[in-house]
């Protein structure tokens, strides 16, 4: 599998939610997300997990306590009104994550969870969490690619690099581009 070494990078989609993505040299396609600020509180039982920015709170299901983030956290904003979990993300120790439905209107076993790595800055129940989610993988032959998508058919197409190598524009087979991505510094 091979990519084109002028892909690798930090880019910035210009279309949609002009998300941040990250494309490394394995050719893996990362949406990054900064959720901000969290803290633990470990006088509740279980300990609970609030994201500042979003107001998100989660409840240590798995792990061991007193660990910060890492372990088993349940999303009480995909709760079901009985109390059963809907939602649940599992940060490990090698900093990768995985999120998914697990039951209630949300839950289709054919879901394909979402998988990635996180980064934690300050201390171990305090500071700001990034997320980064794995999206795809991107092959190319010249300016053709192929992307395969973790949840998706595949895609291909062409690219053209342009401003130096500091954009590129995906023209996507059957025609439904452009899709341009400006690198960040």
């Amino acid at each position: 599998m091979a990519i084109d070494p002028r892909l690798v990078g930090i880019w910035r989609e210009e279309q949609g939610f002009h998300n941040i993505q990250e494309i490394r040299s394995d050719g893996k396609e990362f949406t990054v997300s900064s959720n901000g600020l969290f803290v633990i509180d470990t006088t509740k039982n279980p300990e609970q997990l609030t994201l500042k920015d979003s107001k998100d709170v989660r409840d240590r299901v798995g792990g061991t306590p007193g660990t910060g983030i890492l372990g088993l956290w349940n999303d009480r904003a995909y709760m079901e009104p009985d109390g059963n979990t809907v939602h649940e993300i599992y940060y490990r120790p090698d900093h990768t994550y995985i999120d998914k439905a697990v039951s209630g209107p949300l839950y289709c076993p054919q879901d394909t969870p979402t998988t990635g790595d996180y980064t934690v800055t300050g201390g171990v129940n305090e500071g700001q969490i990034e997320h980064k989610s794995l999206l795809g993988i991107f092959t190319t032959n010249g300016s053709r690619f192929l992307y395969r998508l973790i949840d998706m058919p595949d895609e291909s197409g062409t690219l053209v690099f342009s401003n130096g190598n500091n954009t590129v524009t995906f023209e996507y087979d059957p025609p439904g581009g452009p899709w341009v991505y400006h690198r960040l510094p």
